[in-house]
């Protein structure tokens, strides 16, 4: 165990107008929180930033016997100035700048940065970010994503006990978003021995917009292309950043990116662009949360990804049927975008208008009794089955909504939300809650839209199904869009559905009239309509 008084790591932590942040991101630095790494290891020295209400320890409900608050006397807009204070009155040998307030760190990050810095003599350590929400928060903001909707998800998981639970709830951050094995083009929490913080000259005091402007990207660049230096990466760790109203992460994109880029040019003398990737070294473990997005950062370094992979989708066949649409990828891909903020009765749906006048005309021809759905997220599109079935019939009817992390902000007396894991239904629903359902049922499969995820509904469903029932997987349309993030899905859907139908074939039919209904599976759902036969 280290002195107290003479701790090994430094951690600076930034902070201004975060009374609701603050004290989370610190309670993930506490001892007891950090994992592998005794309280006097380390110190965590908080910079307030000009606050009119400083967080104190006395906000904290937790040890902080580690952690020293201090004010930036100067205050200033940019927080460069408080993270030199920081590095000046850091004693460890090891220092970490966060150069934000309201991100929470993993449960591993100090023990791994401290294993990581003992592996190479000059070593730049660097860390993954991470938006809470389903979205990056530049644009989850814009459907609204708040501090209230953010305190509802935290309240879904249990971080506080384990905090890897935080990669249930979140996606990469922008600047991460081609995951572990790519350099991001900043971290979030970027630790190095206090001689190269010297050697560096800290944050360049010229970056004097708000939030500090690209002052975070320009010291991990600068850091990363050292010539010396050996930069390593923490698998498994992270940060995850809280809505807060921050310039950067919490405004619509574009708002701020012109002033902080021509100040990055005044400074440099050139556009900023993200370091190539150097030879990097990875330290750390991948917990069972973070997995699906190892599996992420893995299929990225494919050759030819997003190229010759998207042939393969057009070699999908059904019954004959390929999978591809005339739709071309770029109106699939805008559609995607209205798709991702309509609203029903005010609830967020996520369903494309082409499949929800296919819906009405499948529930008009078969007047369904029972609808259930896996990955109603936020319960708008549940709402309006209901509103639909009800509208047919005065009673018996049932509308089941499943999700892992069911996110309605609403109840409804004919809609049963349920959580539960699309891999596991049978924990949520029993055979003989199947069974009882009034017929003919729907079964809506929305959840991840990888291949385990679609495969594992139909096949879950399939003893229960009867005559006339359907199921109908969603978002096949996946494999024709040509952003680069879905080609993590490897063609899911698509392939779950021409599996299942080789299997179970004698007793399902694909519904080309309603894949058809606006010309050759004009869906987002290409040949995803099963009737049971």
């Amino acid at each position: 165990m280290s002195d107290p008084g003479n701790p090994a790591i430094s951690v600076v932590v930034i902070a201004y107008e975060m009374n609701r942040e603050l004290p989370r991101t610190l309670r993930t630095l506490s001892p007891g929180y950090q994992r592998g790494i005794e309280a006097g290891e380390y110190e965590v020295i908080v910079v307030d930033n000009g606050s009119h209400q400083p967080v104190t320890a006395a906000d904290c409900p937790f040890d902080t016997t580690n952690m020293r608050f201090l004010d930036q006397d100067a205050g200033g807009v940019s927080p460069v100035a408080a993270i030199h204070q920081g590095l000046d009155t850091a004693r460890g040998d090891l220092v970490g700048v966060m150069i934000d307030g309201a991100r929470m760190a993993s449960p591993g990050l100090l023990r791994h940065a401290r294993d990581a810095a003992k592996i190479r003599p000059n070593p730049v350590i660097g860390t993954l970010a991470f938006h809470l929400g389903d979205d990056v928060q530049m644009q989850s903001c814009q459907r609204g994503y708040n501090q209230r909707a953010e305190d509802r998800l935290l309240a879904t998981v249990p971080w506080v006990d384990d905090g890897y639970r935080l990669f249930d709830i979140s996606v990469f951050a922008g600047s991460s978003s081609r995951g572990w094995f790519h350099l991001p083009s900043e971290s979030n929490a970027l630790f190095m021995p206090k001689r190269l913080w010297a050697e560096l000259g800290g944050y360049d005091r010229g970056f004097r917009s708000v939030g500090g402007g690209l002052a975070n990207l320009d010291t991990w660049k600068r850091a990363v292309e050292l010539p010396h230096t050996d930069v390593i990466m923490l698998l498994g760790e992270g940060t995850f950043h809280q809505f807060h109203g921050g310039v950067a992460t919490n405004s619509p994109p574009g708002t701020m990116s012109q002033v902080f880029h021509e100040e990055y040019r005044s400074i440099r003398g050139e556009q900023f662009i993200t370091p190539a990737n150097p030879d990097v070294s990875y330290v750390g473990t991948v917990p069972t949360n973070a997995r699906r997005l190892l599996v992420d950062s893995a299929l990225s370094l494919l050759p030819n990804r997003g190229q010759g992979r998207d042939h393969e989708a057009g070699a999908l066949t059904a019954r004959e049927r390929p999978f591809t649409s005339p739709m071309p990828p770029r109106l699939a891909e805008g559609l995607l975008g209205g798709v991702m903020k309509s609203r029903y009765r005010d609830v967020l749906m996520h369903k494309s208008p082409l499949d929800l006048g296919i819906y009405l005309q499948l529930f008009s021809r078969i007047r369904p009794r029972s609808l259930v759905e896996i990955g109603g997220k936020h319960g708008g599109s549940a709402l309006l089955f209901a509103d639909l079935l009800g509208a047919m019939h005065d009673d018996d009817y049932r509308v089941i909504s499943i999700d892992n992390h069911p996110r309605q902000e609403f109840s409804d007396r004919r809609i049963d939300f349920l959580r539960g894991d699309a891999l596991d239904l049978a924990t949520s629903l029993s055979a003989d809650v199947l069974q009882a359902l009034p017929r003919p049922l729907v079964v809506i499969e929305d959840s991840a839209h990888t291949y385990e995820t679609s495969l594992a509904v139909m096949e879950f469903f399939h003893p229960h199904l009867r005559p006339g029932d359907y199921i109908i997987v969603e978002d096949g349309v996946v494999s024709q869009l040509p952003a680069s993030r879905f080609r993590a899905y490897d063609h899911g859907p698509n392939r779950a559905v021409r599996e299942f139908l080789a299997l179970q074939g004698d007793h399902y039919e694909i519904d080309t009239e309603l894949c058809d209904f606006y010309g050759y599976n004009m869906t987002f759902n290409p040949n995803g309509y099963l009737r049971r036969s």
